[in-house]
């Protein structure tokens, strides 16, 4: 009878070392679980990780390959009569001006019987311009307009001169910008494609002098840049025609177009497959059956022909697209319906909220609240901006200076807000559905 007893015993204790194990591998196997379930996260984001990376390497890359044609394209507008372009400096020259004081002594004033040739200059380089923006529609560029002084060669010879003269510096400098003044004074824009201008003076000095010949130092150099920035890593896809993104309070479209036009009538079809992007423009007068280009608020263009509108009192700016380039006006912008008018481009005006980076005066009060649009520059592209929901206005206009933005010109929303855009697939995607049939007319990006 005892040693049955002590069986027993000898069974229960085991039972429970056998339990007490499995609660061991059982807590094991949920450690091992946990390892490899954090292991496989893990992975996951290095691949992510690896994936951008090799993304934004690929960007790089073509942005790399076209940086390399650049060199090429150079070299094919350099055929240019007024300018000369230095291969080993990769710089463009005025060869009038070589060796050559178009300026009054110690002055920054062009004498006159250079006015004409100052103008051939930067018709000539306006041309190189608008060749590069052409041909490389996605980069923007950085013009340097740069001043040089000359050395008096009995100084030079005896060494007595001072290559840090304040007054060489501040003089090259001066004249630098006299020229760029004088181009724009001739209606010469040279900022319209995609280009930063920059105005330098470096005197005595600067890597791009003549060494050889020091007369030829009398000159301005231009050097023009391409500007590459990192790729967004939120648009990874090369075949995308409407880049998205957003901040807190907007949303942003960017569309990869070639092409621009003013719509006027009815809207573009979304079975158009060349059209990417549309949305309501000007502002429309009254709700009409029959559409009318009188019914349309400003003068506007439409496929190179200019239309009258009906007056407003409100308009203090203009879009216009042509050249291949986007044109923004503030205040008075016939000079650039007629261009459009002349080259198959398009125009519109309405309100213009920001113009060179600074806020206008703008019509609209800044407590009025309903959603907003905006056509916008933003680094050199175009951009239509949407606020997220209902802001008030100087909110809205705020948070586009806050973006960057550089030109703001409103858009009309309210009951035209219908808009639409192609994703990557070719799909058209609403951004507001029902259309307006008393909608006029409607600013159109073509792939």
């Amino acid at each position: 009878m005892k040693r049955h007893e002590d069986n027993g015993s000898f069974w229960l204790s085991y039972s429970d070392l056998m339990t007490s194990m499995f609660f061991i591998m059982l807590v094991l196997f949920i450690v091992c679980l946990v390892k490899v379930s954090m292991s496989y996260k893990e992975l996951e984001r290095e691949k992510q990780k690896t994936e951008q990376i090799l993304a934004e390497t690929q960007a790089t890359n073509e942005q790399l390959q076209q940086i390399l044609q650049l060199d090429k394209q150079f070299k094919e507008l350099s055929n240019s009569s007024v300018l000369g372009y230095d291969e080993e400096k990769k710089m463009f020259f005025a060869k009038d001006f070589v060796g050559v004081e178009i300026f009054n002594p110690n002055d920054d004033n062009i004498k006159p019987g250079y006015l004409d040739k100052v103008r051939e200059v930067g018709e000539a380089l306006k041309v190189i311009l608008h060749k590069l923006h052409e041909e490389n529609p996605r980069f923007s560029y950085q013009l340097v307009i740069e001043g040089t002084a000359a050395i008096k060669w009995d100084q030079k010879a005896a060494g007595t001169y001072n290559p840090d003269n304040q007054e060489m510096y501040w003089l090259s400098y001066r004249r630098a910008l006299a020229l760029y003044n004088k181009w724009r004074s001739q209606g010469l824009n040279l900022r319209n494609y995609n280009t930063e201008i920059i105005i330098a003076g470096s005197g005595f000095n600067g890597i791009n002098r003549d060494n050889r010949v020091e007369d030829n130092n009398k000159r301005f150099i231009i050097q023009i840049i391409p500007k590459v920035s990192r790729p967004n890593p939120e648009i990874t896809n090369p075949s995308e025609y409407v880049r998205v993104s957003e901040t807190n309070k907007l949303k942003i479209y960017y569309p990869q177009y070639s092409k621009i036009d003013l719509i006027c009538g009815e809207i573009p079809k979304k079975s158009d497959e060349n059209v990417i992007m549309t949305c309501a423009a000007a502002y429309t007068v009254k709700c009409e059956d029959s559409f009318s280009h009188s019914n349309i608020i400003g003068d506007h263009v439409s496929n190179g022909s200019r239309f009258s509108g009906a007056p407003s009192k409100t308009y203090r700016g203009a879009f216009a697209f042509y050249d291949g380039a986007p044109h923004f006006a503030y205040n008075n912008w016939n000079n650039e319906f007629k261009e459009a008018s002349s080259k198959g481009g398009c125009g519109f005006a309405q309100d213009m909220m920001i113009h060179n980076g600074k806020i206008t005066d703008y019509w609209r009060d800044n407590a009025s609240s309903t959603e907003f649009r905006a056509l916008c520059q933003i680094g050199g592209k175009i951009a239509i901006v949407d606020s997220k929901g209902i802001q008030k206005f100087g909110d809205f206009v705020d948070e586009l200076s806050k973006l960057g933005v550089t030109e703001a010109i409103y858009l009309d929303m309210g009951n035209w807000k219908h808009s639409w855009y192609r994703d990557s697939n070719g799909m058209a995607v609403d951004i507001y559905p029902n259309p307006n049939k008393y909608a006029t007319n409607w600013i159109t990006f073509y792939k």
